[in-house]
């Protein structure tokens, strides 16, 4: 099948098969363990807004965006390939020089360390010190004892390797191996052979509901990762859930007898199976996200989104570049469409000018919206390389990914050159965002709770200047009130958008 594509009947796999399940199916049915697999299971068939493409038993995911959604709706139940050809280096000389130069560097890093002994889990217990870590919808300030139930040794005694076990297993050439392997056999109602939760899933389906039951964290991690659902997205849901009972606006009865109260995991698991089977109405409507349930159960205000996604792990009250990254993500809130927290833990960006040469106050409002304008579009470049963002923080610069890039292909491109690829990028999705409704007044900010201090913790009394750092955001960006000027897309070679600018 080189260069072709062929669809085939896979009635046998809809509705029978989960995502794990369906890779053994077409692996076998092929006959060739090495093929690639991007399977669907029963959440994306059922039509679940947020599910995502989970690859590789759990090892790979595409949660954010619905595109698990997508393929449900196309009945669509896999896609499955595998690569034969060579790939040519153009100067591999080049390259095994500079790999030999910045091995070291990568492995000496305290980060690299960190995250091969404990993975992701490390940053449960220091984010729950620092305030970034989500806690009871966003709305409470501290949870130590939770924390260390849930999160790696790293800051505090936590629980996570002594009652997990997990062994690291690494992505292709990763050096690091930061994610967890876990077997769990009892209690058989937990009981599991697959990947462990990392630090997102840990906070949002566990610190963000006040769930401590570590194995019924992981249980809804595999059981997401089965069914093709964003584990962000679920946990942001069943915080938002959790908090709509509490307050009367859904009922024991709207969920089929479950009493969902803060800190069950149980019934955060049974919560999970109805959203996927979409039982019931209230079930059905978590099950088209935190805006549609939001607006429908009339409380809006809890229900903790930009533009439709959930807001993730990273409270913007700790971190003030966050704020700005969160309202500013082409995809709605996420982490990875930027991430200038890493300029606020002490991972400059000299390339991108003077300002960004030395960390910055995480409390502080200057040069935030320019960290955020340079630090996404440098993620938009390691987003399309396909490149792990965490060596970053083990010592790979951007003059470093430069380097590699330039051996790898043969170009000749500058660090700044590169990060102006990233920013053509940007703004090509922001006019695609434009032409399709997006109003940056209205859709460029944040839900009322992130205005309101927390009144304990690592970031009490704080709350980020966001109009502030966002003025600055479009400034840097010329973005006029959030539109790219002609000026701007004619710089960056997209003549043909301007048609598209709003009038």
């Amino acid at each position: 099948h080189d260069g072709k594509a062929e669809l085939r009947d896979a009635s046998h796999l809809w509705g029978k098969k989960d995502a794990y399940e369906t890779e053994d199916a077409i692996k076998k049915e092929l006959k060739d363990e090495k093929i690639q697999v991007a399977p669907i299971g029963p959440g994306a068939e059922n039509l679940v807004r947020y599910a995502g493409l989970i690859c590789n038993y759990g090892h790979g995911c595409a949660g954010r965006t619905g595109m698990g959604a997508v393929m449900g709706s196309k009945k669509l139940k896999a896609i499955a390939f595998r690569g034969t050809k060579e790939i040519k280096v153009a100067k591999p000389d080049l390259l095994k020089e500079y790999l030999k130069e910045l091995l070291p560097i990568i492995n000496k890093a305290e980060f690299t360390k960190l995250n091969r002994d404990y993975g992701q889990a490390m940053a449960i217990i220091p984010r729950e010190e620092n305030g970034l870590l989500p806690i009871k919808n966003f709305a409470q300030g501290r949870w130590k004892e939770g924390a260390i139930k849930i999160g790696a040794p790293v800051g505090g005694p936590g629980k996570y390797n002594e009652v997990l076990k997990p062994k690291p297993e690494a992505c292709s050439y990763c050096v690091m191996g930061c994610h967890r392997r876990v077997k769990i056999d009892y209690p058989e109602k937990y009981a599991m052979d697959s990947y462990g939760p990392e630090y997102e899933t840990l906070a949002m389906i566990g610190s963000d509901c006040l769930i401590d039951n570590l194995l019924a964290i992981n249980k809804a991690n595999e059981l997401c990762n089965r069914w093709s659902i964003d584990t962000i997205e679920f946990g942001g849901i069943c915080a938002f859930a959790m908090e709509a009972y509490e307050k009367g606006k859904i009922t024991k009865e709207d969920l089929g007898g479950i009493e969902l109260k803060w800190g069950d995991g149980d019934a955060m698991l049974a919560l999970l199976e109805k959203i996927v089977k979409r039982e019931g109405r209230v079930p059905r409507l978590l099950g088209e996200g935190l805006r549609v349930a939001g607006e429908a159960l009339g409380c809006p205000d809890i229900a903790l989104h930009v533009n439709g996604a959930a807001v993730p792990a990273h409270d913007p009250r700790a971190f003030f570049s966050m704020a700005v990254e969160t309202a500013t993500s082409t995809r709605g809130a996420c982490h990875l469409h930027g991430f200038p927290e890493a300029i606020e833990l002490g991972v400059p960006f000299p390339e991108a000018g003077p300002e960004l040469s030395q960390p910055l106050d995480r409390f502080a409002k200057e040069y935030k919206g320019l960290a955020q304008a340079k630090y996404q579009d440098r993620q938009a470049v390691n987003n399309s390389l396909v490149w792990c963002f965490f060596y970053e923080f083990s010592g790979v610069t951007f003059t470093w990914t430069t380097k590699l890039l330039n051996a790898t292909t043969g170009w000749d491109l500058t660090p700044q050159e590169l990060l102006k690829i990233g920013e053509r990028i940007i703004n090509l999705q922001r006019m695609f965002n434009l032409k399709n409704g997006l109003k940056p007044e209205r859709d460029d900010w944040l839900p009322k709770r992130f205005f309101e201090p927390r009144t304990e913790g690592g970031a009490a009394g704080k709350v980020p200047p966001l109009r502030e750092m966002l003025d600055e955001y479009y400034r840097v960006k010329n973005w006029p009130n959030g539109i790219p000027s002609e000026e701007k897309l004619k710089e960056l070679g997209l003549d043909f958008a301007i048609k598209d600018l709003p009038k």
